[in-house]
């Protein structure tokens, strides 16, 4: 008698993960598209409306003198390699648990030395294991949200 008591309560844990089974193979790995974003000295901050018709009027009066400079930043997910995002490419970190917690590092440099922001987060918690980080240029800080609603457009 005992033996089926314990028999019955082994079968519907098993059946659950099973059914469980497709859900987490569906969501095996998470991603983090790149936006390219304005990382320069000017972009650090919020400028005044003055302040941004008066960049912008120097700008127009500069004579281009070539290709523009592309501002890189590298990105690095916890302890995967480091990925290089600029003002003009964007970029895709890929291969990320979508349990846990995770940092996020950006630097400057490729040796991920000259840090510029670093934060954690969890794909559960931004509700996709398919997200978006950018650099929000007016406010000069990084933005992590599900890919769907986002300006990131990796393919």
């Amino acid at each position: 008698m005992k033996m089926t008591a314990r028999c019955f309560r082994i079968v519907p844990i098993a059946l659950l993960s099973c059914s469980l089974a497709p859900c987490l193979s569906a969501q095996s790995e998470g991603s983090i598209c790149l936006a390219p974003g304005a990382f320069d000295a000017y972009s650090k901050g919020g400028a005044t409306v003055e302040e941004d018709n008066e960049h912008n009027r120097r700008e127009a009066e500069k004579p281009r003198s070539g290709a523009e400079p592309e501002a890189v930043r590298f990105v690095q997910v916890d302890k995967l390699p480091p990925v290089r995002v600029t003002s003009l490419k964007s970029g895709i970190v890929t291969g990320i648990s979508p349990i846990g917690k995770h940092w996020i590092v950006v630097s400057k440099r490729s040796d991920m030395r000259d840090r510029v922001a670093t934060f954690p987060f969890t794909f559960s918690a931004q509700g996709s294991n398919a997200l978006c980080l950018w650099y929000g240029s007016f406010y000069g800080s990084w933005m992590l949200q599900p890919l769907k609603d986002s300006v990131c457009r990796c393919k």
